[in-house]
């Protein structure tokens, strides 16, 4: 049997009240509060950019174990974020819209696809 402090969630896994989703929103004023997620557009030079961007995003999001849904558009790509297993916004969405900012802000690797 677990004892109490084993299934304690952890503070980032909490859902975060309107007052706190207020105040992380206002750190990272690219995105924007949709329902019960935050979002973002992230515009590129080219498609084969914002893939770049996706890919660099996707090997960032498996690292924490936390996914956004991606919509990939032409020199476009939206992110959303919410903990969908908490039902709205958690630590982890605002940590993980600081991560994207700042992959966005850094000159893109070249993206070579994998063979075959």
């Amino acid at each position: 049997m677990r004892n109490a402090e084993s299934v304690t969630p952890s503070p980032m896994a909490l859902l975060l009240d309107e007052t706190t989703v207020a105040a992380e929103l206002a750190t990272i004023t690219e995105w924007s509060l949709k329902g019960r997620e935050i979002s973002r557009d992230f515009r590129f030079p080219s498609y084969m950019a914002g893939i770049a961007f996706v890919y660099d995003m996707a090997r960032v999001a498996e690292e924490a174990n936390h996914h956004p849904d991606i919509f990939v558009g032409w020199r476009t790509v939206t992110l959303s974020l919410s903990t969908h297993s908490k039902g709205g916004l958690t630590t982890l969405d605002f940590e993980l819209a600081r991560k994207a900012d700042a992959i966005f802000a850094k000159p893109p690797l070249p993206f070579e696809p994998a063979n075959g």
